[in-house]
């Protein structure tokens, strides 16, 4: 048999940065960056609830049953549903995670994201950031939960720029929009590497450089293939 795909229209790039909390042994954040075979790139970062082993535990856990789900195409709000109900049977409560998730289509550029607890994501284009926030509530706290949905068209140089409670917290929360725009900017032709590690360097500098949560920062620069 033969099987025919069409070639992306688009590729893509990313960069990550993650930081403990001062006082624990691992960071509970976790993040999952995959393409299926039909063209579709999942990007999630998950925040366990605390930090530590736990914490790490639960982002963990779900972030490889949203991988399940997505290869066994599962769309990313169904998936969030079903991890909901997963975690509400596994434990006494405690037992919750932010899980944000990005759906890019890499041959038109449409993007979807849902959004379930996780701070602030941003898109920066020719410099200029466009926060994506989120009033839902983390999967695993009640049944029903619902996803907040936002949809958005990418192009070639895009950056798609995903951070957890840590990063947001440290910055004012209310700020987080002004704190990476001054980071895009003094960054603005550097490597998404330098990017994402900025966001840590300058997030802990407003904490004395002591982290007191788990941070992560997850960059994806989108290029248009020739």
């Amino acid at each position: 048999s033969v099987t025919l795909r069409q070639a992306d229209t688009f590729s893509f790039r990313h960069s990550e940065s993650i930081e403990k909390r001062f006082d624990s042994e691992v960071s509970g954040d976790s993040f999952m960056i995959e393409e299926n075979e039909k063209g579709v790139l999942t990007v999630a970062v998950s925040d366990g609830m605390g930090s530590g082993r736990a914490a790490k535990e639960e982002s963990s856990k779900a972030l490889s049953l949203l991988s399940r789900f997505s290869s066994a195409g599962f769309d990313a709000g169904v998936s969030a549903g079903i991890l909901n109900s997963v975690l509400l049977g596994r434990g006494d409560g405690d037992l919750f995670t932010t899980l944000d998730v990005c759906c890019i289509n890499m041959y038109t550029g449409r993007g979807k994201l849902i959004k379930n607890g996780g701070s602030t994501a941003f898109i920066i284009r020719d410099g200029k950031v466009t926060a994506i926030r989120s009033t839902s509530l983390p999967i695993g706290i009640i049944g029903g939960v619902e996803s907040d949905i936002t949809e958005f068209n990418l192009g070639g140089g895009d950056i798609l720029l995903m951070i957890t409670d840590g990063v947001a917290d440290a910055c004012g929360g209310a700020n987080d929009e002004r704190f990476i725009e001054s980071i895009v900017k003094k960054n603005r032709n550097s490597d998404i590497s330098v990017l994402s590690k900025a966001v840590i360097d300058e997030a802990k500098k407003l904490q004395n450089g002591q982290c007191q949560d788990d941070m992560m920062a997850v960059c994806v620069k989108i290029f248009e293939k020739r």
